[in-house]
């Protein structure tokens, strides 16, 4: 796959450095910042009382391509369109 068709996106809480998290992620993913989407920095609802466990946040790679997007589709339905039969 080539490498201009990767995204990458953190969500991370508010009070953490979302700066440090980024190069982090775009070290680990070797995805260029310049490819990441515009983090997210918000507290989630579900984890008021757990502020530090993530300090890098979460990330999500995304990889824009249709070809594979269909392609994991029907591996999916393959594979759970059996477990209904």
């Amino acid at each position: 796959m080539p490498e201009e068709k990767f995204r990458g996106y953190i969500h991370i809480h508010p009070h953490l450095d979302y700066k440090k998290a980024e190069k982090y992620r775009s070290s680990i993913a070797n995805i260029p910042l310049s490819k990441f989407y515009k983090t997210y920095r918000k507290m989630n609802r579900f984890s008021k009382n757990k502020k530090d466990n993530l300090p890098f946040g979460t990330f999500d790679v995304y990889i824009l391509s249709t070809e594979l997007f269909l392609k994991i589709s029907g591996w999916a339905r393959g594979i759970f369109g059996s477990y209904h039969k």
